[in-house]
């Protein structure tokens, strides 16, 4: 399960937690408080397995998932415009079977990309109502994407029997880079997080 809180509105946190099933739980708090108040309804037949919030925006937060199970799943994406209260689905030119990462631009919240397993990497320029897939590597099956938050231009991915990629002008160009050491290149990385610290770092684990 993770927890994700990205911001404070008058003295209230908000948080999305994903690895649920049957909806996702958008809860909020007075900053400083130990209870929480869930906003959200159940999402139909969810599961939801990535969050994002929008940090210049807290009443919107996007969720993805899968609907289904195993091979038969359908990729989802869902966004709320009033912290969690109702939602509409999102995913005009999405496919594949489930989303694995979900990242807002920080500077500019009109641009989310999607890592989907069986799908690939996808970039939307308008809040999600229309999602493009980018071209990076050869094969679908994307284990992990996660965006620079310090230069946002700036993403990596690993992609199961392909490899990992870095692009640095917003999808536009990939290059590949190596994985961990002594794991074969082809071995999907399921978790890439940015040194916050130091430029050019990056943690990884399989």
């Amino acid at each position: 399960m993770r927890f994700l809180v990205r911001a404070v509105l008058s003295g209230v946190l908000v948080a999305a937690v994903s690895g649920t099933e049957n909806g996702v739980a958008a809860p909020r708090a007075a900053a400083g408080s130990a209870s929480w108040r869930l906003t959200s309804p159940a999402l139909f037949d969810l599961r939801v397995t990535a969050t994002a919030i929008d940090p210049h925006l807290p009443s919107t937060i996007y969720v993805g998932g899968y609907t289904g199970g195993g091979f038969r799943s359908n990729v989802a994406i869902y966004r709320s415009d009033d912290f969690g209260r109702t939602w509409h689905r999102i995913q005009n030119g999405l496919g594949g079977l489930s989303v694995s990462s979900l990242w807002l631009n920080p500077g500019d919240p009109e641009v989310l990309y999607a890592g989907v397993y069986g799908g690939g990497v996808f970039k939307s320029l308008d809040r999600g109502e229309i999602w493009t897939r980018l071209t990076v590597g050869q094969l679908p099956w994307v284990g992990s994407l996660v965006l620079d938050e310090r230069h946002p231009d700036t993403l990596y991915v690993s992609i199961g029997g392909d490899g990992n990629y870095k692009t640095a002008d917003a999808g536009n160009t990939w290059t590949p880079f190596p994985g961990p050491p002594g794991t074969p290149g082809a071995i999907v990385v399921w978790l890439f997080v940015p040194d916050p610290s130091t430029d050019g770092r990056l943690y990884a684990s399989d």
